[in-house]
């Protein structure tokens, strides 16, 4: 775990963490080992199509084609299930820079599809992360005095009022609240963020 996720987790907090929030890290870890394992069998089953097709009888049989060798073969996604452009490119550009926080390398895969996928598309705000940058939120818009963007949380329960600050403009901050629903690591688009009554939108 600590190998998988650097700077997520060390030796000597690992028993501190919460049971769920190991549970969501294994999974995660699960699904990018997958996604490694694909990556080493796209020769071997390049291969296979190859000598299926040069042996097969042509009266019998379909021609073969690489996905029919494939084991771990991803499920390709929607369009409506992809990224938005506004946050991988975003995404992107915060890596490039170096300021990316470790949280969304979790969904790096799907940050790259959402960008090869959509043409790009600016925010004004590129993101707005707390203090411990374990809640981010990509791309945020505001509706009203509310915050709509990509979020990614990790180990704050429902209802906590957090602090965030802009990833651009330090002495910039808000205060939210984790809406309902979200688990011990969780990366949602489109999530609406409440802030209190009190606050308003700040330029």
């Amino acid at each position: 775990m600590v190998r998988g996720f650097p700077g997520q987790f060390s030796r000597q907090t690992f028993l501190d963490e919460k049971a769920s929030v190991i549970s969501a890290a294994i999974n995660t870890l699960a699904e990018l080992t997958r996604q490694e394992l694909h990556k080493r069998e796209l020769q071997g089953a390049q291969i296979c199509a190859i000598l299926h097709n040069i042996n097969r009888d042509p009266s019998k049989g379909k021609v073969a084609s690489i996905e029919d060798y494939l084991l771990l073969k991803p499920a390709k996604k929607a369009q409506e299930d992809l990224i938005p452009a506004a946050v991988a490119h975003a995404c992107i550009a915060l890596r490039h820079e170096e300021k990316l926080p470790k949280l969304l390398i979790g969904v790096w895969p799907d940050v790259l599809a959402g960008a090869k996928a959509q043409e790009e598309e600016k925010a004004e705000f590129r993101a707005l992360v707390s203090d411990d940058e374990n809640l981010i939120v990509v791309a945020p818009s505001w509706e009203h005095q509310n915050i709509r963007g990509f979020l990614a949380v990790k180990g704050y329960k429902c209802g906590d009022l957090v602090e965030l600050r802009d990833i651009d403009r330090p002495l910039l901050k808000f205060t939210v609240k984790v809406p309902d629903g979200i688990k011990a690591v969780h990366y949602e688009a489109g999530v609406l963020l409440l802030t209190p009554a009190n606050l308003s939108r700040q330029i």
